[in-house]
């Protein structure tokens, strides 16, 4: 099954000192509607982009694969359509209740703060090309939703992301120190898992929302493959429709980064950006490795 939402658009947020780093100008993925495009080549070239400016930073630790890069805006995709499934179809209007249940429990003036010093430390794209202010877009909606709850389901994916040991290596993309020294970041988002504790639960496990997001990372810290598998395996009825082949296409795509990284030497650099062709064969032919409940 695929649920359809409203055409609000998900930036996979990279910090403004990583875009201007990086010469990032464009989202790297996005959600818009029921057009979803994950770019391997593009993939490949931005991490050709990060690789290439660290080693001449003298970085020879921080080598990222496309793979990586492309399965972390994945990660991010999925996370989004999750929350959106929760809201609108298990347990509407919990996000206005956050906001609210926030307020009671942290004055208005440290919740604004946090929430405009993320629109700071990760500008919209509108925000970073300076067509709009922060406070425009805070103040604002997108298609009839207020960006308060936005920015607050935003922060949720992000503690989850940097709480991700598999993806040490992009952190620097999306990290949330600068958040967390400048704001009440911690504990907003310690409150924010306490209200949905008290909330409808998700998925067979009957588990709060965030500790049903976060099962991938504990089942398995240090492996993105591993992280994706066992969405495969236990998201199924959620995410199979819309996201099952990307997965296994991501999934080869990390296999086949380490194929080239050895050919061309192992260390040396990202591998050369390849051409990549559908093959509708193949991906049948792996579809039957894993066990979905459909």
């Amino acid at each position: 099954m695929i649920f359809k939402f409203k055409n609000i658009r998900y930036n996979f947020h990279v910090s403004k000192i990583a875009r201007k780093k990086y010469n990032f100008d464009k989202s790297l993925f996005s959600i818009n509607g029921d057009l979803i495009i994950a770019d391997f080549r593009q993939a490949r070239i931005l991490s050709e982009k990060i690789n290439a400016k660290r080693k001449s930073e003298g970085d020879s630790t921080g080598f990222v694969t496309s793979g990586h890069l492309n399965a972390l805006g994945l990660l991010h995709e999925i996370f989004h359509y999750l929350i959106r499934i929760y809201e609108d179809v298990e347990n509407p209007g919990v996000l206005d209740r956050g906001i609210k249940y926030l307020l009671t429990h942290i004055e208005e003036k440290e919740l604004n703060k946090v929430l405009l010093e993320y629109i700071n430390e990760f500008p919209p794209l509108e925000v970073f090309k300076g067509k709009i202010t922060q406070e425009e877009y805070f103040n604002g909606n997108t298609d009839g939703k207020p960006n308060r709850e936005i920015i607050l389901e935003e922060l949720i994916i992000l503690q989850l992301e940097n709480s991700n040991p598999a993806t040490i290596s992009l952190e620097e993309l999306y990290s949330d120190k600068p958040l967390s020294k400048k704001s009440k970041y911690i504990d907003t988002l310690g409150i924010t898992e306490q209200f949905f504790v008290s909330e409808k639960t998700f998925g067979s496990e009957n588990l709060p929302l965030i500790q049903f997001l976060r099962k991938p990372i504990v089942t398995s810290p240090y492996n993105i493959e591993g992280q994706l598998d066992y969405i495969l395996e236990k998201w199924g009825v959620y995410i199979y429709d819309k996201f099952y082949d990307r997965i296994l296409k991501s999934k080869d795509l990390i296999k086949e980064d380490w194929k080239l990284f050895l050919q061309f030497g192992g260390g040396k650099g990202t591998p050369p950006v390849p051409v990549y062709k559908y093959d509708a064969e193949y991906l049948q032919r792996i579809k039957k490795d894993f066990i979905i409940l459909k």
